[in-house]
């Protein structure tokens, strides 16, 4: 990737997710003004009930397990957050989650939802990580270290 067209702290962010193999895109908008505190709270619903679903109720209980996401916050025009994210999992969320069943279960916590395959890694990397050079927020899922590709931690 050439990373000359991009500020060198994207480029740190764009180096760091491209290690990763992203498996959905997704933006989450909320319906109404939520304050950022909730909206984190509501994200944070959203993905310990997908890892309930994969894991089972007990899944918080193995450190390294669970999906593995990256987030961008955003406001919208009308001043309403929304989120970004890239996830991911050692099972493949195409084919262990239903997409159309997680975006209902957004509708009921806050809002609209569209999850999609990544069209590529490079593109949703630079699309998160662009509101980094925006000033805005990234933010890493604790899990995330766990779950670098094996290449990147071997060197081969």
């Amino acid at each position: 990737m050439d990373f000359q067209e991009v500020s060198p702290l994207q480029a740190g962010w764009l180096e760091l997710l491209e290690r990763y193999e992203w498996q959905w895109f997704v933006t989450l908008t909320f319906r109404e003004m939520v304050h950022p505190e909730a909206a984190d709270k509501l994200f944070r619903v959203w993905i310990s009930k997908l890892n309930r679903h994969l894991y089972g109720v007990k899944w918080y209980k193995k450190q390294d397990q669970g999906v593995y996401w990256v987030r961008a916050l955003e406001l919208q025009r009308r001043g309403v957050i929304h989120f970004h994210a890239l996830l991911a999992d050692v099972k493949n969320l195409n084919h262990s989650a239903s997409r159309y069943y997680w975006k209902n279960q957004w509708y009921q916590l806050g809002g609209i939802a569209h999850i999609e395959e990544p069209a590529s890694v490079e593109h949703c990397s630079r699309y998160v990580s662009k509101y980094v050079a925006k000033e805005g927020e990234l933010e890493c899922s604790p899990n995330l270290r766990s779950y670098a590709r094996i290449a990147d931690i071997t060197g081969r």
